[in-house]
């Protein structure tokens, strides 16, 4: 089901979800018809009596965008934005669109994380599902969205014929999975390191290099006890990291001179 315009939400009951589960562990060659007829199934869902209005999407934040019209602040399921059901429902109804109808590229990531397109009560990386992920940074970060990027940009050379929508870059798993570093100032310092302003897009070369998002993880994380980031602003936190990060901070001051 190659999603065009307007979809009638759904959600999942219990045994919904544990078809959805099958189909995704066994993925078979016919997993987009088996996911159509699944969502379908007025056995396996019960309707929310919302539309969803899509439009096509080529990266998380387009995603989250999409996402924000119906759980969004004052929208029609926001008091349902909780609700693992819903999302299970639509990762499964979004999952041949997101695919772009490539059922061989669906093949090839047989082996995926089940959690990328599943929520379960003991799912612990939240942050890791690939429908409703982009959807919490949106929302974290309302209306401040542009400095929440690191989260939600593609990375500058994606992986060949995976759709960038569905890449969980290092950058990403970095950031939105350390629940202090995916909002507010520390988020906005991220998008500084991490996202080429010139672009929109992850910097390039970032793995194993002085700066990295790990390092950046483990620095804040070593700090977070004794330092009250949201009381600093992000120039006083350019300054505050350590020297491994001093080639990054030039650049971040060189495209940002209000910072210098």
């Amino acid at each position: 089901m190659i999603l065009k315009k307007e979809l009638a939400v759904r959600r999942f009951n219990d045994a919904g979800l544990i078809r959805f589960q099958e189909i995704l562990k066994i993925r078979s060659t016919d997993i987009f018809v088996q996911l159509e007829n699944l969502v379908k199934d007025k056995n396996f869902s019960e309707s929310m009596n919302v539309d969803l209005n899509w439009k096509a999407v080529s990266n998380r934040r387009d995603l989250a965008e999409v996402m924000w019209e119906l759980f969004g602040e004052n929208k029609p399921l926001a008091s349902n934005a909780g609700d693992r059901q819903i999302w299970n429902w639509l990762a499964a109804a979004l999952f041949e669109t997101l695919h772009n109808g490539n059922v061989d590229l669906a093949m090839k990531k047989r082996g995926e994380e089940i959690e990328r397109w599943v929520l379960t009560e003991s799912s612990r990386s939240y942050h890791r599902h690939l429908v409703s992920g982009p959807f919490f940074v949106f929302q974290n970060n309302w209306p401040d969205v542009d400095k929440a990027m690191a989260m939600l940009a593609e990375p500058t050379r994606p992986t060949k014929g995976v759709l960038p929508v569905l890449i969980f870059s290092e950058v990403h798993e970095r950031i939105t999975g350390k629940r202090e570093l995916s909002y507010g100032k520390l988020a906005h310092l991220a998008t500084l390191l991490y996202v080429d302003p010139a672009t929109n897009k992850i910097r390039d070369n970032l793995t194993d290099k002085p700066g990295e998002p790990q390092q950046l993880s483990t620095f804040c994380r070593q700090l977070d006890l004794t330092v009250d980031y949201e009381s600093m602003d992000v120039k006083d936190l350019l300054n505050f990291l350590p020297s491994n990060f001093a080639g990054l901070v030039a650049r971040v001051k060189s495209e940002n001179p209000q910072f210098a």
